[in-house]
């Protein structure tokens, strides 16, 4: 799950992510698998939302990682990233 804003999860994303921006993550979290687990990332290893959203994501009873990782990184490994 991509909790960047929209224009950056278009410019490109990890394979398969999801965009859910964090400040509509309440909003839109009716609409999630609490049986699946997540894996949460947004502008890099140390990002505020990264953290904010999966403690959400769990204080709501969702199952959630945090990736340790973001675009850049997974660029920066020779890895494709998707574009919508």
């Amino acid at each position: 799950m991509d909790l960047r804003p929209a224009s950056e999860y278009d410019q490109g994303h990890l394979p398969k992510a999801r965009n859910v921006p964090f400040a509509s993550l309440a909003e839109t979290a009716a609409k999630l698998s609490k049986s699946a687990t997540m894996l949460v990332y947004c502008r890099g290893p140390f990002c505020a939302a990264a953290f904010a959203g999966n403690r959400w994501l769990r204080e709501h009873q969702f199952k959630s990682q945090r990736l340790r990782f973001s675009v850049p990184e997974w660029k920066a490994a020779g890895l494709s990233i998707e574009r919508h």
